[in-house]
Formats: C-alpha cells, structure tokens, sequence
C-alpha cells in the first residue's frame, strides 16, 4: 500500500484514535478515556492514515528509561499496538513501527521495549528485531496470619516512592521516565489493580493487586519471605481469598517482555537479563 501517511498523533485525532482504541482493546469508553487523557497523545502517538484521512493502524511510544548499574539510557515503552479489522495482514504495522522507531532513535532513544499481548505475537516481534529479556515468574504464597500485620489503602504517592525505592535497589532496572510516572496508578486502578500499605512488617511494605477469578495476584510488592507471608495473610483475611499468588523473580519462569537494542547489532548478544520487577507492567 503507497497511499497511506505516516504522521504523530494530534489531538484533532482523539474521536479516532478512541473508536480504534476501543475496537482493538474492547475498552469502555470510561478507560479509554482515561488511558488517552494520560497517555499525552501529540507526545508519544504514531498513526497510519490514508490519503482521506482515516486512522487505521497506531502505536504509542512512552518515554521510559533503562538502569544499568548508575547508567540511565532512555527508551521507549511501546504501548497499545493496533490496527483496524479490515486493514490487517497489509504489513502497516510493520511501516509505522519503522518510522516511530526512526523518531524516537532521532530523539536520543536506546532502544524500544514492549510486552506482548499475547504468547503468539513473542515471533512476530522478533521479525523486527525484538529480543526476549524480560522474565515473569509466578508462585503460590502460603500465607501466615499474624495479628500485628494490617492492610490500609495506600495513595499515590505512597505506591509510588515505595515502589521507586524497590526499583532502583536492582542493579538493572526500567521505569517510565519521570513525567510519566503518576500515570501508573490511575490507569492500574481503572483496570482493576488494589492498592495495600502493609502496617507491622519490617520493613513496611506495599502490595499491588489484581482479582482472577477466585484467586487474588500480588503484581508488585517489595515484601519478601515472613513479611510476604504475613501481608498475604492479612489480603486474605481481608478480602475473603485463600489462594494468594506472587509474581516476580520466582517460581516457574515464562517469557514476559522484549527488548529493541539501538546500541547493538542484531547478532550481538545483550549482556544482560531483566527480571519483571523492572517493571513492564502496562500488558
């Protein structure tokens, strides 16, 4: 196809950029709204057009930035990858990903990073050069239940500072850059995330949680050992669950995210592996 523009996102292009949003992710308006409002559409929006002026592919590249040792390197997240239904299997995916690429390694970016949507498209991000380097690991947690340890909803700016501390205590690390960073909670609390303060643990802790079915997932904390055991316990009381899952660096380990390097060639190996708790945590 030659007749199709590629061009950054306006804001004269939200109507569309909605409809398509919410045909491609089965979004309610409600959250797309809110995921748009915080995602600053004209900074970090790539669209497809054609020569009408009809939206049919797009892709968001959130400004992020990898740790290694005391080596910040800016990235971009890659985030809300779709085309629409009748346009697909036409390789426009593959144009725009190509000129969002060529923009952000003109603005200083290192590399993109991105967490499939799912396990099928793990080879179709390879084709474009992606490598696997994030892992998830996920296990069971036997709870304990220990009177002095109590849940309290936690705000923002608490899930955020403890989370940063827990962060940066890895040698590697990734996070959104720091403009972006608040967007974390309001758009985890829209999709269902919970948000605990853990009262009587040392240290004090957080937990970041979702409900599956008639299990609860802790997504993050910066617990480990008894002082998990008791947080969940208490979740437990709490809500109801008995069966508390933890992911993160332990139990059986699966491919989570990947990883565009503009600083190697494609033969070259990435000297490193990144755990989940780096955090690509907008799947």
């Amino acid at each position: 196809m030659t007749d199709i523009l590629m061009r950054r996102l306006q804001n004269e292009d939200w109507p569309q950029v909605r409809s398509l949003w919410m045909e491609a992710f089965a979004d309610s308006e409600d959250v797309t709204n809110a995921f748009l409002q915080e995602i600053r559409l004209e900074e970090t929006g790539f669209g497809a057009f054609t020569m009408t002026g009809a939206l049919v592919s797009m892709m968001f590249l959130i400004p992020a930035e990898l740790y290694v040792q005391d080596q910040i390197a800016p990235c971009r997240y890659v985030y809300a990858v779709a085309t629409a239904k009748n346009e697909r299997n036409k390789g426009l995916m593959r144009r725009l990903h190509a000129f969002a690429a060529t923009e952000a390694k003109a603005a200083g970016a290192t590399a993109l990073l991105l967490v499939p949507a799912e396990k099928s498209l793990f080879s179709l991000y390879q084709t474009l050069g992606y490598r696997t380097r994030f892992f998830l690991g996920e296990q069971q947690v036997v709870c304990t239940y220990n009177d002095a340890v109590t849940l309290a909803p936690c705000s923002p700016e608490q899930f955020l500072c403890m989370r940063e501390e827990l962060i940066h205590s890895h040698a590697i690390s990734f996070d959104f850059s720091h403009e972006f960073r608040s967007m974390r909670y309001p758009l985890m609390k829209k999709t269902g995330a919970s948000f605990w303060m853990v009262q009587g643990t040392v240290p004090q802790g957080y937990l970041c949680t979702e409900q599956r079915a008639e299990e609860c997932v802790v997504l993050e904390t910066n617990l480990v050992g008894q002082s998990l055991s008791d947080a969940c316990g208490a979740l437990a009381k709490q809500i109801g669950c008995r069966r508390i899952l933890v992911v993160g660096t332990t139990g059986k380990v699966t491919p989570y995210g990947m990883i565009l390097p503009f600083f190697s060639s494609k033969s070259e190996k990435i000297p490193f592996f990144i755990d989940a708790y780096m955090n690509l945590m907008l799947n």
